[in-house]
């Protein structure tokens, strides 16, 4: 599922009202114009839009004075400003933002502005600035901060920076030393007690490290994949089985695989593709509230299987989904808002399970499953035998909603803004040509598998290949798009199983829980409820905790004849 914390995050705090009564050419005009906007990417630029706020001023009407709270950045459109600074000196702007000061974080505007005649003005709120005109460096904001109070003759305060903690909370900081003192004694007890059991040493020797490092795990002592890089570490080092079955992971198909759909996710999300056809999507949707609605949930529903990475997913349509409830007319905190900010919340997040591509948990535990179990389901049937349950969370959220939200008010006429924003888009270029054309390759290989014969995971490997060949996936895309971490714990989770299945560690497992492998092969029903709640709770405090269940229940599964994609399905649904 889609972090909550992350969704809200990607929300910015907009006040205001969308684009209405301007020209709109000469506002895409002046925006492209702009010397200070030339930073911004033509996305970015389309992204303001709907953030802008119309207003006229008369011949000597001021539109802020120094000394102000500095909110608000405005774009001349037509006429002329005067501003007048303390020490009287003047200037005149006829084109270009006045009021900068919001964006640059200082308190109060340090002149005032006055309009010289009729003027025509854009409001742009400081919290709908593009990030890429925000300080990256809070070093050299604080020197440009001292530079500006050096030589304005408006002294003004600086702006609070919140300073980074640089101790854990104590209860945090107790929970992980309690994760360390376990992942020490709780080895050495379980040695302890297999002594006289007949084990192999290799048995006894690869308990105590899962046993260790699960409880580095649980307690959140490090992170997952440092956890599974040290089962790695250990298992090469004490000898308990060689390299290439513990490091297996790093060269299956399931990395492969995700390796591939992390990069074509990249592709299509820095492309702008996805921007583009959201815009499209709603301008060409009925003028009704439900209607759009349901463009919102269908935009997240089908992005989930091309876009893995869950963050990735709300990066790009979290903030499409703010700049539709602007240009709609659904003003902040308002019902309207929130009940299409929900929509598209859900379609981000309800679906994953249905998805071999759905999530990078998806992947990786799809990269855990035998090798015949994941060539008997390949991603289209994956989607068939997940239909139900598809079924089933559409009609359960479609009846919330009529139940909820059964009165909407009507939506503002988008067209107009929608227009101005495809204007500065502007034609399609050949990188998202490239993005389309690999995404309906693999989609189209996918569909047509029974026929061509091919492996879904080879296909997915030459399509990237091929980006990297081009150049449309470049290495910066590779640093910080790809969620290595995840790649990196999928492999050690793949080679741990393949580590359990070799020494039979799940064997022996079996063997001490008589109940739990006659129910697995008795009465699936019943262990299939009892799975789910065990994966319930621990999503609740463990992070993965649907993957540290996997790395156990999938090699039981396996000894009990059970279907491992059984296991892991339910898994992802929890």
């Amino acid at each position: 599922m889609t972090d909550m914390s992350v969704w809200q995050q990607s929300q910015p705090p907009v006040t205001g009202v969308a684009a209405v009564g301007f020209d709109s050419e000469a506002l895409v005009a002046t925006l492209g114009r702009s010397t200070v906007l030339a930073q911004c990417s033509r996305q970015e630029l389309a992204r303001l839009i709907p953030f802008f706020r119309h207003r006229e001023l008369q011949p000597g009407e001021a539109l802020c004075l120094a000394g102000q709270p500095a909110g608000d950045m405005w774009l001349v459109l037509q006429g002329t400003l005067r501003l007048k600074r303390a020490d009287e000196s003047l200037l005149e702007i006829s084109h270009g933002f006045v009021g900068e000061e919001a964006a640059l974080g200082i308190g109060s505007y340090l002149a005032d502005i006055v309009a010289i005649g009729p003027a025509t003005v854009a409001a742009l709120a400081k919290d709908a600035v593009p990030p890429v005109l925000l300080g990256q460096n809070a070093r050299a904001e604080a020197f440009g901060r001292s530079l500006i109070s050096a030589f304005a003759p408006t002294r003004f305060d600086p702006a609070p920076v919140a300073a980074a903690p640089d101790r854990l909370p104590p209860v945090l900081a107790l929970w992980k030393a309690l994760g360390w003192i376990a992942a020490v004694v709780a080895p050495l007890l379980l040695l302890q007690l297999v002594a006289d059991s007949g084990l192999r040493w290799e048995q006894r020797q690869l308990a105590a490290v899962l046993v260790s490092t699960g409880a580095l795990w649980i307690f959140g002592a490090v992170p997952p994949y440092v956890a599974g890089l040290l089962v790695v570490l250990v298992c090469v080092t004490l000898g308990i089985v060689p390299a290439s079955v513990v490091l297996s992971g790093y060269a299956s198909n399931g990395f492969f695989l995700a390796l591939s759909i992390f990069s074509l996710g990249t592709v299509l999300v820095e492309s702008g593709v996805i921007n583009r056809i959201f815009l499209l999507l709603m301008k060409h949707c009925p003028r009704s509230a439900f209607w759009h609605d349901v463009a919102a949930l269908f935009s997240g529903f089908v992005l989930t299987p091309l876009v893995a990475s869950s963050r990735d997913r709300v990066r790009v349509l979290a903030p499409l989904a703010v700049e539709s409830a602007e240009t709609l007319g659904y003003h902040g905190g308002s019902r309207d808002r929130t009940r299409l900010l929900l929509a598209t919340f859900m379609g981000l997040s309800l679906f994953s399970p249905v998805f071999l591509t759905g999530g990078a948990l998806n992947l990786m535990l799809y990269g855990s499953l035998p090798e015949q179990v994941q060539d008997a389901i390949p991603a289209l049937r994956w989607v068939v035998a997940a239909l139900a349950a598809t079924v089933v969370m559409l009609g359960t959220f479609f009846a919330a909603y009529a139940l909820v939200f059964r009165h909407a008010s009507p939506p503002r006429e988008p067209r107009t803004t929608i227009d101005a924003q495809l204007t500065l888009l502007g034609p399609v270029r050949p990188t998202e040509w490239l993005a389309v054309g690999g995404v309906l390759l693999f989609l189209g290989a996918v569909a047509t598998v029974s026929a061509h014969k091919v492996d879904h995971r080879l296909v997915a490997l030459t399509i990237v290949c091929g980006y990297l060949v081009l150049g449309q996936l470049g290495r910066t895309h590779l640093n910080l798009h790809i969620d290595w971490s995840t790649l990196m714990l999928l492999g050690t989770v793949i080679g741990l199983i393949s580590t359990i299945v070799y020494v039979d560690l799940h064997g022996v497992i079996a063997a001490q829980l008589p109940w739990l492998s006659h129910t697995m092969a008795n009465n699936p029903r019943l262990f299939v409820a009892m799975l789910a709640g065990v994966v319930l709770l621990g999503e609740l405090w463990i992070p993965f905790a649907g993957t540290l269940i996997a790395v156990i229940a999938v090699p039981l599964g396996m000894f009990n004849g059970m279907n491992p994609w059984v296991i892991v399905f339910v898994i992802l649904l929890m």
